[in-house]
């Protein structure tokens, strides 16, 4: 629909040393489609901080899904120096007030799961965070009152990893799968008695 859920521009993603210093990302980055569809598709984004730190994010998308999938990986550097990853969106919610939820389960497939929930009851953002505690640390979100979202990964060399859902309404579990439920890994099953002809 004609909707712009993200504010061009204004989404951060920023390392947080132990030093106290932020990087943010620096130069452009290299887009390639890896999977295309029909069911789904994946895009690969390839880029670099600064202090010779570079990142992999992939981004999947599921055909008639108001859903993706962003999964952030640092995969070199001196991730020993790294105390914090940080996620930032700022969401386009300008019918407020804007309102706000939190909450966190125990998935039945044993993942940690904490998600949040904005609207301006007009249109819902819905995000959820995947391994979002483990005994080493805990992943903290935050939501202003402008739509800005911020998810804070402790950095223990691992995939930051969620869900972002949006609605075109008010939040609603009834005809729209919820972004918690969503916290699993994504499967595709075949008919093992259609064969080819």
């Amino acid at each position: 629909k004609d909707k712009s859920f993200v504010k061009q521009g204004l989404s951060k993603q920023r390392l947080v040393l132990k030093s106290g210093e932020t990087l943010g990302p620096a130069g452009s980055v290299r887009v390639t489609a890896e999977t295309q569809g029909p069911w789904s598709a994946r895009l690969r984004v390839e880029g670099t901080y600064a202090h010779t730190y570079t990142f992999v994010t992939y981004l999947t998308f599921v055909s008639s899904k108001s859903w993706f999938l962003v999964d952030h990986k640092i995969v070199s550097g001196d991730l020993r120096q790294i105390q914090a990853v940080q996620l930032g969106f700022h969401f386009d919610l300008p019918l407020g007030p804007l309102s706000s939820a939190t909450g966190a389960r125990m998935c039945q497939n044993g993942m940690a799961t904490f998600w949040t929930v904005m609207t301006d009851g007009s249109h819902t953002v819905d995000i959820a965070i995947l391994d979002a505690w483990t005994p080493a640390g805990a992943v903290r979100c935050e939501v202003d009152s402008e739509g800005r979202f911020l998810a804070i990964y402790p950095s223990h060399n691992r995939s930051c990893r969620m869900y972002v859902h949006v609605l075109h309404g008010p939040p609603d579990d009834i005809t729209n799968t919820p972004a918690p439920t969503m916290a699993a890994a994504l499967f595709a099953f075949s008919n093992s008695k259609v064969t080819a002809s």
